[in-house]
């Protein structure tokens, strides 16, 4: 049985097939296919200077486009400008997803928001920018914050997309897990080096790929006020009905730390990861999102 996510799309499906095969773990390929989802990769496209970046289109770093009015977002100090998505950009890429046909998605980040505690709901932003939600669209380069930020700009680097399935983290303890399909290290080793090795750790939906642990648990907690930074509140039973909630979360985006393309390094060689209940992206609430970094 092949999962609804896959959408009779055989290349892909071929794809997954022979790297399975390849690193030897073809027994499990039926139940392997079962647990794909469906994710769209970011492949960064070196330039030389934002401006080789038309106004609107997706990009990482530089500096964002925005409408007239924008206030840049300030936790403290300005926040950084990670990325802008243009959904027209990502729509041949986004069959299955229920995704925006068109309109502007922004990222901003304080490098020192981890995500685990809800004071850090300041600490990074996610603007829907589209006609439909009363924008006026006429984007331009924005200059700056106008007052000083701790870090310079993230060197700028247009977007190309793909389609691709993505399959679980060996501990992720959603639906989907894996946990009990490996029964040796051997096995174990093979699965993490094919994900390491299938490639787009820039992502958008699909899996997540955890440096740590998987995160929806969190997201569930830190959005209801617990704080995450002590294991004692994960087993605390009053947060049990919070804890019920974790499946609904989705990845929005994932960044990995890519110093050749555009000089971001989340901790010491982390991943960003912004999060989304799945109610709020099928109504477009992307400022409800949740952001979580992640290290060694």
């Amino acid at each position: 049985m092949i999962s609804e996510a896959q959408n009779g799309d055989s290349n892909k499906i071929e794809e997954l097939k022979t790297a399975i095969a390849n690193y030897s773990l073809e027994n499990f390929t039926d139940e392997l296919l079962k647990r794909t989802r469906s994710a769209i990769g970011l492949v960064p496209a070196l330039v030389d200077d934002d401006k080789e970046i038309a106004i609107g289109a997706s990009k990482l770093g530089g500096r964002p486009d925005t409408p007239w009015g924008f206030t840049w977002p300030v936790f403290g100090a300005p926040l950084a400008f990670v990325a802008q998505i243009n959904f027209a950009d990502v729509a041949p890429y986004s069959e299955g997803l229920d995704l925006p046909e068109s309109g502007l998605l922004s990222f901003f980040y304080d490098n020192d928001a981890w995500g685990f505690d809800p004071r850090n709901k300041d600490g990074f932003r996610v603007y829907f920018f589209s006609e439909e939600k009363g924008t006026d669209l006429s984007l331009t380069r924005h200059a700056g914050p106008g007052i000083e930020e701790p870090y310079p700009p993230y060197k700028p680097c247009g977007l190309n997309f793909c389609s691709f399935l993505s399959l679980p983290d060996p501990y992720y303890e959603g639906e989907h897990s894996v946990a009990e399909l490996f029964q040796t290290e051997k096995e174990r080793e093979s699965y993490l080096l094919m994900l390491n090795d299938l490639g787009n750790h820039h992502r958008m939906f699909g899996y997540s790929e955890p440096v740590q642990n998987e995160m929806e648990s969190e997201c569930a907690l830190v959005t209801n006020g617990v704080y995450c930074g002590d294991v004692v509140n994960y087993e605390d039973p009053k947060n049990v009905e919070f804890l019920k909630t974790k499946d609904q979360w989705r990845l929005l985006l994932q960044i990995n730390s890519d110093e050749e393309n555009t000089d971001m390094m989340w901790g010491d060689a982390g991943c960003l990861y912004y999060w989304i209940r799945e109610d709020d992206l099928k109504q477009k609430r992307f400022d409800n999102s949740w952001i979580i970094m992640q290290c060694c």
